[in-house]
């Protein structure tokens, strides 16, 4: 990805945005730490925007003592530098359907969905049952 970038710098492009569905802290200080800060110390003219798509599902609010949206940990801290080059934008969605969707699309897989806590760690998967698609077994998930 990196090279991807400088490729789009050295085209011209001195404003750059990314969209990503921000799936915790892990992956998005990666970009950062990876991505953003060796670009911002080359590049002295170049700035990013990113929007963060977060899925909000199954989660609640501090005063209903649910399980809450987390933070992003990943954002530049004002008093790091380049801060200023990088802004961000969180862009909250009740389902955030991943790149995996074609199982789902097509109609006629029988792929297991696989469910992962904040952290990443697999707490359930669900198998179709019987002549069941992975599309069937999805949609009896979201309408029950």
């Amino acid at each position: 990805m990196h090279r991807a970038f400088v490729a789009l710098i050295e085209g011209g492009a001195s404003n750059l945005a990314m969209v990503d569905v921000y799936m915790g802290g892990t992956t998005g200080r990666a970009l950062r730490d990876t991505i953003f800060k060796p670009i911002l110390r080359d590049h002295p003219g170049i700035t990013f925007k990113t929007y963060w798509i977060r899925e909000t599902m199954g989660l609640g609010t501090e005063e209903s003592g649910g399980t809450t949206l987390q933070p992003n940990t990943a954002k530049f801290k004002d008093t790091q530098p380049n801060a200023d080059r990088v802004t961000t934008a969180e862009i909250h969605v009740r389902l955030a359907l991943g790149d995996d969707m074609t199982v789902v699309l097509d109609g006629d897989h029988r792929a297991p969905i696989v469910i992962f806590d904040r952290r990443g760690r697999i707490v359930r998967k669900l198998t179709p049952r019987g002549g069941q698609t992975t599309r069937q077994l999805l949609v009896e998930l979201l309408t029950s």
